[in-house]
């Protein structure tokens, strides 16, 4: 199944796997040079997988941007905001026209529930600790 739209970049796609579980259904977004896909501060409950393109990933604090680096294709960026209900660490901006899958909370929550017992223990305790980094980094403390 594949279903074309326009959103709030542009042009997207979704699209349909069939497993045996059931549907998961995947969105692909296109988004231009200079738009900003995820802006710091906001909430946020997808991570993206960049296809094609480049972004730059960086936050700003007291009028100051500091980039925490450069992704393109195969990489992700996000993904944070899968595990929990905070707020976004850091923004990210379209260097390069980008094609990115959307990967939603869902998705990924179906993915882990079919593994392995161990796989899912360790998602857990690195999600845990992302988050600590995450909040240490942004100045917030536990």
């Amino acid at each position: 199944m594949y279903r074309l739209g326009w959103g709030e970049w542009g042009v997207f796609m979704q699209f349909q796997v069939n497993t045996s579980e059931g549907p998961l259904v995947f969105e692909r977004q296109f988004v231009p040079k200079g738009k900003l896909v995820i802006r710091q501060g906001d909430k946020g409950s997808e991570a993206y997988l960049i296809q094609s393109g480049e972004v730059t990933v960086y936050s700003e604090a007291d009028g100051k941007r500091t980039v925490l680096g450069a992704l393109g294709a195969g990489e992700i960026f996000g993904e944070m905001a899968l595990f929990n209900e905070g707020r976004r660490a850091a923004s990210v901006e379209v260097d390069e026209d980008c094609s990115l899958i959307v990967i939603t909370r869902k998705i990924l929550e179906e993915k882990i529930k079919r593994s392995d017992p161990t796989i899912q223990a360790i998602v857990r305790m690195a999600i845990r600790r992302l988050d600590e980094k995450n909040k240490n980094i942004s100045g917030h403390t536990h």
